[in-house]
């Protein structure tokens, strides 16, 4: 089994383009594993996420997914980690591994280093027959620098969001009045952030929220629900990409908004006090947290 340790995008892009068949493993944390998603999400491959999937582990379903995707010659299968929880799971996957490779395409499994080393204890049969194990987290990071992002080709998500952003500045530059107007474009940008999240682009996810936070204060005031629910998405955003910094601070302002409009105790309200002491738990700021939890007794 090679391994690779250098540029782990240049090696997936070589078993896109040069590789005929084999497993391979490649070496991320989740927040790596959601770029890479994102990445390859406009390719012609089968991307399978097992973080979606719950219940015993049945290697012949992933067969199945992989059989029905004829035209496609590399599946993704990611977060391998949530489905070996079990010993079992792991005696399924070395019983298994002649199907999986039976499939002839190239299969590319990506776990966690701790994934890693349970699969290399528990699953010797099937980690024989890797014929290349990825290091993505050690290796050269894909720069998501705009300039970068659009220079790049077959890129179509990308460059759609980039053409729709560079409108939205156009649209920014009028200075539109219209009430109307301002709220139906605010409205859009939310969603669009939205669509741009759940893609995993983060980067654009970030310019449309800031762009709907600017275009929301020449409608709303600085108390207004509809700004509370952008410092929430924008605190969601940051929460989900590790900057717990800037995630406090959005769930603060929209806090604030939400307990003085609404109610200490309505439901949007605790939602953003929940989200708030979650990050200070994965911080381990116990001493925030118990200040928090405080008034609240």
């Amino acid at each position: 089994m090679q391994e690779d340790k250098n540029d782990g995008y240049g090696t997936l892009e070589w078993i896109f383009s040069q590789s005929e068949e084999g497993l391979f493993l490649a070496v991320a944390g989740e927040p790596k594993q959601k770029e890479v998603m994102a990445y390859f999400a406009d390719r012609r491959t089968g991307i399978y996420d097992c973080k979606e999937h719950s219940g015993t582990y049945k290697f012949r379903d992933l067969k199945e997914w992989g059989d029905s995707l004829q035209e496609m010659e590399t599946l993704l299968v990611f977060n391998f980690q949530y489905a070996m929880q079990h010993d079992e799971d792991y005696k399924r996957l070395n019983f298994s591994r002649d199907m999986l490779a039976g499939m002839r395409k190239n299969l590319i499994f990506f776990t966690t280093a701790w994934g890693d080393d349970s699969l290399a204890s528990k699953a010797c049969d099937f980690y024989s027959f890797l014929k290349m194990r990825i290091l993505l987290d050690s290796g050269k990071g894909k720069p998501t620098d705009v300039h970068l992002m659009a220079e790049e080709k077959g890129r179509n998500i990308q460059e759609e969001i980039i053409l729709d952003y560079a409108a939205l500045c156009a649209d920014l530059e009028l200075r539109i009045e219209e009430p109307k107007l301002v709220l139906v474009r605010t409205e859009y940008l939310i969603e669009q952030a939205r669509r741009a999240r759940h893609r995993y682009l983060y980067y654009y996810a970030e310019l449309y929220l800031v762009a709907a936070q600017r275009l929301g204060r020449k409608l709303f005031d600085t108390e207004h629900l509809e700004m509370a629910k952008i410092y929430q998405m924008r605190g969601e955003l940051y929460e989900e990409t590790e900057k717990y910094e800037k995630a406090e601070e959005m769930y603060k302002l929209a806090l604030r908004i939400r307990e003085n409009v609404l109610d200490r105790e309505h439901p949007d309200a605790l939602e953003t006090r929940e989200c708030i002491m979650r990050i200070y738990e994965k911080q381990g700021a116990y001493e925030k947290l118990r200040e928090l939890e405080e008034p609240a007794k």
